[in-house]
This record gives C-alpha cells, sequence and structure tokens, in this order.
C-alpha cells in the first residue's frame, strides 16, 4: 500500500467514526486522528520513507508507550496508546517467513560475503516490499 492508499484509509475510517454519532467510539476517532497526524509529521520529516517503514517505527513507539504507561500506572494514557497500537496492527505488512527469505536469498547471484550484505537487502525489498529482518541476511551469508 501506498502513502496516499494509507491516508485514504484512515480518512475513511475518520469519516465512518464520525457517522456513528452519539454511538461513537471516542478514543478510537482521537486514534485514528493521531495516527494520522504523526503518519503526515514522519512522511514530511523524511518523505523518502516507505509506508511500511512508517507504520512498523509507529507501531513500535506505541508498544513501547503501552509498556511504559503499564508500568506508570498512567491508564489513561495507556488506554489511548493501546487504542492505536490495535488501530495500526491492522496495516502492518506481513512479515515473510526466515524459510521464504532465504530461499528467496538463495537465489540471487550474490557472492555470499559481508560486502554483498547491502545487495541482498535491496534485493528483498524489491521482492518482498520490506527490508527484512537483517539477522536472517547476515545468517545466509554466514551459512547459519
Amino acid at each position: 500500500m501506498n502513502k496516499e492508499q494509507f491516508l485514504l484509509y484512515i480518512d475513511d475510517a475518520i469519516k465512518q467514526e464520525m457517522l456513528l454519532g452519539s454511538s461513537k467510539n471516542e478514543c478510537r476517532l482521537i486514534g485514528l486522528r493521531n495516527i494520522k497526524s504523526d503518519f503526515n509529521y514522519i512522511l514530511s520529516k523524511n518523505p523518502k520513507l516507505t509506508t511500511n517503514d512508517i507504520l512498523k517505527s509507529m507501531y513500535k513507539e506505541r508498544v513501547e508507550n503501552v509498556q511504559l504507561y503499564l508500568e506508570q500506572k498512567r491508564d489513561d494514557l495507556w488506554k489511548q496508546e493501546n487504542i492505536e497500537k490495535q488501530i495500526l496492527v491492522n496495516y502492518l505488512p506481513e512479515e515473510p517467513s526466515e524459510e521464504k527469505v532465504k530461499s528467496f536469498l538463495s537465489g540471487l547471484d550474490f557472492p555470499k560475503e559481508k560486502s554483498s550484505f547491502k545487495k541482498f537487502q535491496d534485493a528483498c525489498i524489491e521482492k518482498f516490499g520490506q527490508k527484512v529482518d537483517s539477522q536472517i541476511i547476515l545468517n545466509f551469508i554466514n551459512g547459519n
């Protein structure tokens, strides 16, 4: 999904939430708006990031915040971050399995050397539409 598509999905979700009237979930509406704002802010700071990179970053931040607010017993902040985390999880790309990545890498014509790491990573981005866990590539290069 590209950046424009993601923003359209979020806009539609905001509109749907607003149409619910008195039965709407105010925290969900705030969460959708926060996600849209956060996405646009990150995009303005680094327009070269992919949608997947932005979403992963936003999700990771919310996971960390949920844990922090839980430890601090900040139920109000925990609730909002948890709602946003639950919204974002629906948009995260599916990670390719280690076996699938290694199978793909074995079909490439690059030498199994650390100097080829970037070539392997770039090929994975092209194939899977996202960066894969660098440890998988390193394990492949090292024969693990």
